[in-house]
């Protein structure tokens, strides 16, 4: 992962988190309140600031609203942690720590998370010149995408303290699903189009959060995409959204295991139109396959199950290859998204 070339800390910075910042070898510099609205960071950045009190967000209130573009982290002592997720709800905070000691790996995992958002809100290419989105409606996917990341802010905080294996992976594929929805809501919110999504565009932008969040940034496991810009609507968007979520995390999870021996571990994403109104989503590892007692088609998991559900209610069919490794093939209708 390649991170912003500079992190602001617009406070005194912690020890614990500077020296974290040097641990994980990501540049940082620390500027005083009066430069942080000057030219000289009008670039999109990562901004972490201490926040203990609630006056604090007198001047970052005003920094939101005007750098809505940079991604504000706060570290937030235990006493203001209900404060925090009602600064979440608001959208003057985009993800906080507790503080002032976090843990390393939560704050790279939060950093990599910084430097996914910042990239989605800058200007996207657009695939035509179809009629801009009203304020009003741009205002209700802003609020859904808060709403939805106030949510898994708050699974996130369970995880934290949540030791019990089993229901720390629910609790993390839940957020996962959680987060699918609030990407998509956040593209439909910088996009100038109505109702319209970019399919290829959020597949890699979900991928590339999900190999982050499963820790796997810098991993042996390469993943390569094939995919054709199909513009989709909002629903069936984010239906093939969670469809992506659920195959690609199984591939991550379970098909290099440790025993696993392979010159390359390798997943594909593949999206492509083909004739008479229909497009092909897949996702093809080259790993061990499915276990013999999993029918892909009739399975017990909660994450199969969901994507033969959503498959269905878009009309699609699953084909499932495991000559080499596992291949999710799904047929489902294509009908461009009108302007």
């Amino acid at each position: 992962m390649s991170f912003l070339p500079v992190i602001c800390s617009g406070t005194d910075l912690p020890d614990a988190v500077r020296q974290a910042l040097v641990g994980l070898d990501i540049p940082f510099l620390e500027l005083p309140l009066s430069q942080l609205l000057t030219e000289n960071t009008k670039n999109p950045l990562i901004l972490i600031t201490c926040l203990t009190a609630s006056a604090d967000f007198d001047f970052w209130r005003a920094w939101k609203v005007a750098r809505p573009e940079g991604w504000l982290l706060g570290i937030v002592p235990e006493q203001l942690e209900e404060q925090a997720i009602t600064w979440l709800d608001a959208g003057w905070l985009d993800d906080f720590l507790l503080g002032p000691h976090p843990a390393r790996a939560t704050l790279k995992k939060a950093l990599i998370q910084g430097a996914i958002n910042v990239k989605n809100r800058e200007p996207q290419p657009v695939l035509d010149t179809g009629p801009v989105v009203p304020r009003v409606v741009q205002d209700v996917y802003h609020r859904m995408k808060n709403n939805l990341q106030v949510i898994s802010s708050l699974l996130s905080l369970q995880v934290r303290r949540t030791q019990e294996l089993t229901t720390l992976n629910v609790l993390r594929e839940t957020q996962n699903r959680v987060l699918t929805m609030a990407l998509a809501h956040e593209k439909l919110y910088r996009s100038p189009q109505v109702e319209k999504l970019n399919l290829a565009d959020y597949a890699q932008d979900l991928s590339q959060h999900l190999f982050h969040n499963y820790g796997l940034g810098l991993s042996a496991i390469q993943l390569h995409y094939d995919c054709e810009p199909l513009l989709l609507g909002v629903d069936a968007a984010i239906s093939c959204g969670l469809i992506l979520n659920e195959l690609i995390s199984n591939a991550i999870k379970y098909a290099f295991p440790a025993t696993f021996v392979s010159p390359s571990c390798e997943i594909w994403i593949h999206i492509h139109a083909q004739d008479a109104g229909v497009f092909e989503l897949s996702v093809v590892d080259n790993g061990v396959g499915l276990p013999s007692q999993v029918d892909p088609l009739s399975p017990d998991s909660l994450g199969l199950r969901l994507v033969n559900s959503l498959s269905r209610q878009l009309g699609g069919q699953i084909f499932v290859d495991e000559q080499a490794g596992t291949a999710f093939r799904l047929l489902l209708p294509y009908v461009e998204a009108s302007h």
